[in-house]
């Protein structure tokens, strides 16, 4: 391994370039060296000129092949099976986007094959890296709280009810909607804040069923979610309400997180570009434990910087694969028990 950790990234989406170019670009322990992007060269040569990214890339096993360290896959849901399990064939350590795959049963591949080859693998919760995030974990470890009874969580986003249909909804590249898009996140942070969920029991809809093709006449059908709810058991007894919506109109963004115990509650709250967590006391009395801007450059530099930490320590630190198994877990029992109209244990 070089001075610095070789990283190549797979994806030249927006949110790519604010998210995990910024990340790497920022990272003095990482060198970005090389980007794929499959159908849209323009795109590509822009990134990589904007960005003095060297070597571009329309097949990603060419960009395997490119003598990198590590790689960052940002490509749509149903390519990260594929593209992991070929990375791994090059022994590189993989940051990979959520959710980890499409189905359990090849998410348990990608971290049964990762373990074998010995990687640094980890997936992309981005809120454990938020500070107000951080500082709820710290509270919780303190058991400041007391005996835990209820993890409520919903995030929100207006995907806007008259927009374009994109990958996000189709099922054969998504493999689900609102429930493999936005829950992830909630569930990663029930599962970190308060453990392993026992039993789930959803109901999911599409609101929106048909959206516009983008530069052609026409609609096409949505085929899946865009709004799912559950509710869980966590394996400790703690209830658990889970909401995730890509049509609340006008709430773009918004996340919502409030864990209930005997001695008081924390509230975390994700609105208007800021996060901020709340402690509320027995009495109701209700104090601003920290607040961050938003900063996503910053979320995802910190994100990176742990990653090329553990390559460099060669030491695993979650959220790894393992975790995104234990989440597609979730979202696999979720999306059973909608489609069987019961509960679903895990």
């Amino acid at each position: 391994m070089s001075d610095k950790i070789r990283v190549g990234i797979i994806g030249t989406s927006k949110f790519t370039e604010e998210a995990h170019i910024a990340g790497f670009k920022n990272n003095p322990d990482a060198e970005l060296v090389a980007i794929c992007g499959k159908h849209n060269g323009e795109r590509l040569k822009e990134l990589s000129d904007r960005y003095s990214i060297p070597f571009r890339f329309l097949d990603y096993e060419e960009l395997f092949e490119s003598g990198l360290d590590a790689v960052v896959i940002a490509s749509p849901n149903h390519l990260h099976y594929p593209m992991t399990m070929k990375a791994l064939q090059y022994n590189l350590h993989i940051l990979c986007e959520k959710p980890l795959a499409t189905s359990l049963d090849d998410a348990k591949k990608m971290y049964q094959k990762a373990e074998e080859k010995s990687v640094i693998h980890m997936v992309s919760f981005t809120f454990r890296y938020a500070k107000p995030f951080q500082d709820a974990k710290r509270i919780l470890e303190k058991n400041l709280l007391g005996k835990i009874f209820h993890f409520n969580a919903h995030f929100l986003a207006d995907f806007d009810v008259n927009g374009y249909f994109t990958w996000r909804f189709d099922k054969s590249r998504a493999g689900y909607g609102a429930l493999g898009d936005l829950a992830p996140h909630i569930i990663d942070i029930g599962r970190w804040f308060i453990g392993d969920i026992k039993k789930v029991c959803g109901l999911s809809n599409t609101f929106v069923k048909h959206r516009k093709l983008y530069a052609k006449d026409g609609y096409r059908e949505v085929d899946v979610d865009d709004s799912t709810v559950f509710i869980a058991e966590f394996k400790n007894g703690v209830q658990g309400v889970f909401q995730a919506s890509m049509v609340a109109t006008g709430r773009d963004g918004l996340m919502r997180v409030e864990i209930s115990g005997r001695n008081g509650s924390i509230l975390i709250l994700r609105e208007n570009g800021l996060i901020s967590l709340y402690k509320v006391s027995a009495d109701g009395e209700s104090i601003l434990v920290s607040q961050s801007k938003e900063d996503r450059g910053r979320i995802f530099t910190e994100m990176a910087c742990c990653f090329t930490n553990c390559i460099r320590a060669n030491k695993k630190k979650t959220p790894t694969f393992y975790d995104g198994v234990k989440v597609q877990g979730v979202i696999d029992a979720v999306d059973k028990s909608v489609n069987q109209n019961r509960w679903i244990s895990l």
